[in-house]
């Protein structure tokens, strides 16, 4: 395809597809800042605060941790770690050139297959879960010995490689916190 072509396909994405619909596509859970701004931790690098803002109205977001920024497209690439061309290369069987039609369906059904990582996803429960418990003990003091059981059970679970289920992984959070609050 010629440049051109490319240009179309990646504008149409980025116009069709609402910024924020993808992210949550990709298994993050932005939260809301003002009626315009998201908010979130990184997706690209560690940290604790969340620097990673979604621009609603702009269709685009920026992370003032690593200075990655863009559009839908940008996101994908980043996310996936692959060229604009690999990620433009997806669509393009959706793409009928002669008419600038594009089957958006098709698309929409792309963009959001899960693609959930289960180790984040593992890593960002278990880090709730911990700081669940230590606030909790901050305010009951008393409960050390069950709060001290649920980090040995965490340690042993969160550690299992057979434990990649995101509906098991969140009951046993739940149940970590049932456990130390009756």
């Amino acid at each position: 395809m010629t440049k051109s072509q490319n240009k179309a396909i990646q504008d149409f994405i980025n116009k069709t597809f609402k910024i924020d619909d993808v992210i949550r596509g990709y298994g993050f859970d932005p939260r809301t800042e003002t009626d315009n701004r998201l908010g979130m931790r990184c997706p690209f690098h560690n940290e604790r605060t969340a620097s990673f803002k979604i621009y609603t109205n702009n269709n685009d977001f920026y992370c003032f941790g690593c200075d990655k920024g863009g559009k839908v497209v940008e996101f994908m690439m980043f996310q996936e770690g692959k060229t604009k061309d690999e990620i433009l290369d997806r669509f393009r069987d959706n793409v009928d050139v002669e008419s600038n039609k594009f089957a958006v369906e098709s698309i929409i059904k792309e963009i959001n297959k899960p693609k959930v990582d289960h180790v984040k996803y593992s890593k960002s429960i278990h880090f709730e879960l911990r700081v669940y418990l230590r606030e909790f003990l901050k305010k009951h003091p008393d409960k050390l010995a069950a709060v001290d059981g649920c980090f040995r059970e965490m340690r042993h679970f969160f550690f299992n490689p057979d434990n990649v289920d995101e509906a098991l992984m969140r009951k046993f959070s739940d149940d970590m916190m049932d456990k130390v609050s009756s």
